[in-house]
């Protein structure tokens, strides 16, 4: 989907649901994390609307935006949108394993209508990275491609709601795939740094080499647990919000629908337990990765500890943190007269061993 697509898309829909399709193709393209169901009424009541005209009706609305990272092996693909991220997978320490790449997902669907006779379902799902999907693929499997061929073409589901409900946990189930590899692959060759850290503290020796090399390598690690982590994160907020508050208007008194729809539901809370998971594994990693870097003494190696006492006049360095008088521990900063024009600073003692 590029944004000229969009555009073009935008302009076939009809203006009782514009604005709401517009809103799901710019969505889409910013990669935002949002879930809904929702009914509301295209146009302001007035006096003169009488009571049979069409857009006297209420129009509901049901979608999502789901982000992922897909792991695949070492390639050139890139978003030629420029709107998707991708980047290298963290080598493992010592060994030579395959060169992975992270490229950052995006699947996004939305359902309009006015009743369960009329209604429109829109999906868009990125596969920029080598994706095995494709309109192509669906077509000649005749599978139904919303729901990621849970369904045939010729398999009428006339119920958005409950259609809405197959495609999600089909989705959720998609992704949740993508996070369980790439985070399976990302907290096994970050066990080869930690087994090095512990090498060389039995060592007794954290230099670094003139390049960094080490540190580097650890700001890398660092880097990725944090977009992992915040992007993974967000979406699970944003989908209990969802199960939590807005999911009681996919109900129904059909007991043969009931039955396919607390499958569905099923599905999803099942997914949702085992992110949790990853999510409290990735924060865990995290806290120890930031002392493991902040442990790899560069400032022993002798030629950078020259550098530094030739450029610095003082033993105090400090470096910009956030524009409060409050450094992070909450606590009121040492040094109120360090702070200038609004910018506070943290002071870091220089030890040159």
């Amino acid at each position: 989907m590029t944004p000229l697509c969009a555009v073009a898309l935008d302009a076939t829909v009809v203006g009782l649901f514009a604005t709401e399709v517009k809103h799901f193709l710019q969505a889409h393209l910013l990669g935002e994390i949002h879930f809904f169901a929702r009914m509301h009424s295209p146009d302001p009541p007035s006096w003169d609307t009488a009571p049979n005209h069409p857009h006297a009706e209420l129009a509901f609305s049901l979608g999502f935006h789901l982000s992922y990272v897909a792991l695949r092996e070492h390639t050139t693909l890139s978003d030629a949108r420029g709107i998707r991220q991708s980047y290298s997978m963290i080598e493992s320490m010592g060994d030579s394993a395959d060169e992975l790449v992270c490229y950052d997902g995006q699947i996004s669907f939305l359902i309009t209508g006015t009743d369960e006779g009329h209604w429109t379902a829109y999906c868009i799902a990125d596969n920029y990275m080598g994706s095995r999907e494709s309109i192509e693929a669906y077509v000649t499997q005749n599978a139904d491609g919303p729901s990621g061929g849970a369904l045939k073409e010729s398999q009428l589901c006339r119920s958005p709601k409950e259609y809405f409900l197959l495609v999600l946990s089909k989705r959720i189930g998609q992704t949740t795939q993508e996070w369980k590899n790439v985070t399976s692959t990302l907290m096994e060759r970050l066990d080869s740094y930690e087994s090095h850290y512990i090498r060389i503290i039995d060592n007794g020796d954290l230099r670094d080499n003139t390049d960094m090399a080490l540190t580097r390598s650890y700001m890398k690690a660092v880097s990725i647990l944090h977009q992992l982590h915040d992007t993974l994160s967000t979406q699970l907020e944003s989908l209990q919000t969802f199960l939590d508050g807005e999911i009681p208007f996919c109900e129904t008194e059909d007991k043969i629908s009931a039955g396919k729809w607390k499958y569905c539901l099923d599905c999803i809370r099942r997914d949702v337990v085992y992110l949790r998971k990853r999510e409290r594994r990735l924060m865990q990693r995290l806290k120890r990765f930031n002392g493991m870097k902040d442990g790899v003494r560069a400032l022993r190696n002798p030629l950078i500890n020259r550098s530094m006492l030739t450029s610095i006049q003082a033993d105090w360095i400090l470096f910009p943190a956030r524009k409060s008088p409050i450094n992070q521990t909450g606590r009121q900063h040492p040094y109120p007269h360090e702070h200038d024009s609004g910018k506070a600073f943290i002071s870091r003692r220089v030890e040159c061993l």
